[in-house]
């Protein structure tokens, strides 16, 4: 009885030491619970050994795929172990600025040259390929047309929006486009210029970016900070809903519709503070200051990945890494070191959702693959 009070006495001893040393030391977990353990990430890379202000990536497998840029259009069959030029006559001051390929025969490339001072002179390519790039056929090409964004949905078919040259009245504007192309053929789809007559703010209801969600309806940001969305393949457009972009001049960093028909985005502003970047999801923004995040992309599993630059806007020295994020925006973890340069493409593996690659201006092509929670 006596070796008992002790043992119990000892107990509530040891019992207090740590509550002690724990009210002294100890903080609480402020991780958030995502449900999530942290993923392993596998990184490998390769680079482009001529050339130089890369834009545009494409992968049709983990072997095959094709970059491009002020350089023309580069193809590799061996993972990014070898590059080879592919043969394309780029046009005058433009850049291949999209590429995609259906198979390893049938492939579109998007090119584009804009001019600032003068974007009447703007303009925009599409080409075709049906034997790998040996030949190429003209789909469209269009001068006054500025794309800002460009995707292809589930039938095939490749969306570009844009602006291009025109006048309300005796202003000059910018009037919206967007541009479907199936087979080699394109068409312009005027509805997206009739849902949205030019008055007024009209001017700038050009797309900033598109998005599918999984019934194939098209999502578009404007100019005039809204989302619109078209349920006939774009012969008429519905706005859906208004969203609060900090300056649509610096562009969108990322847009995606989840699988429960909510809308993200991404957006970044610059101030007195700085530049500055907004994750946008599920009805909450979350910002990340002193840091520009484009581009942006969500995984399957509903996490980001970003490419973060901790500069400012037309600095200079181009610092930037990959990062990803769980919690909607709210803190960023490196998945990547820093590279000293600036990252222009993140994409999604089409094939394999669990890869996804990323390009910089200067010829490296970052493979990422993910292992663990975001996979689940």
């Amino acid at each position: 009885m006596n070796h008992m009070n002790f043992l119990k006495s000892d107990i509530v001893f040891y019992f207090l030491i740590a509550t002690v040393l724990c009210l002294l030391g100890c903080k609480p977990d402020k991780t958030p619970k995502t449900g999530f353990s942290a993923p392993t990430w596998l990184v490998s890379e390769s680079s482009i050994p001529d050339g130089e202000g890369f834009k545009s990536l494409f992968f049709l497998d983990d072997n095959r795929g094709w970059v491009g840029g002020r350089s023309g259009l580069f193809k590799t069959e061996d993972a990014g172990a070898t590059w080879k030029r592919v043969p394309f006559d780029l046009p005058a001051d433009s850049e291949v600025t999209g590429i995609w390929f259906f198979d390893p025969a049938n492939g579109l490339v998007v090119t584009g040259s804009n001019f600032p001072l003068d974007r009447s002179k703007s303009r925009t390519g599409v080409y075709a390929t049906r034997d790998g790039g040996v030949n190429w056929t003209t789909a469209i090409a269009r001068t006054g047309l500025e794309v800002y964004d460009w995707a292809v949905d589930a039938s095939n078919r490749l969306w570009l929006s844009g602006s291009e040259a025109g006048s309300e009245g005796d202003l000059p504007c910018r009037r919206p486009l967007m541009i479907m192309i199936a087979s080699g053929a394109a068409r312009i789809m005027t509805g997206f210029t009739n849902s949205f007559p030019l008055r007024g703010r009209g001017c700038n209801e050009f797309g900033l970016r598109i998005a599918f969600n999984r019934a194939g309806e098209i999502f578009c940001i404007t100019g005039s900070k809204r989302i619109v969305r078209s349920r006939d393949s774009g012969e008429s457009w519905q706005m859906s809903e208004k969203i609060d972009l900090e300056n649509p001049e610096m562009g969108v960093g990322g847009f995606g519709i989840k699988d429960d028909g909510s809308v993200w985005y991404s957006d970044s502003t610059r101030g007195t503070e700085g530049v500055k970047s907004r994750l946008f999801v599920n009805g909450k923004a979350n910002w990340s200051f002193g840091e520009f995040l484009s581009p942006v992309i969500s995984t399957e599993s509903g996490h980001f990945i970003a490419a973060r630059s901790d500069r400012q806007i037309g600095d200079s020295d181009l610092s930037g890494m990959l990062v990803f994020s769980s919690d909607d925006g709210q803190s960023w973890t490196p998945i990547t070191k820093p590279y000293q340069t600036e990252f222009k493409t993140l994409a999604p593996d089409i094939r394999n959702r669990n890869v996804f690659r990323a390009l910089t201006a200067n010829g490296r092509v970052i493979r990422l693959e993910v292992r663990d929670s975001l996979a689940n």
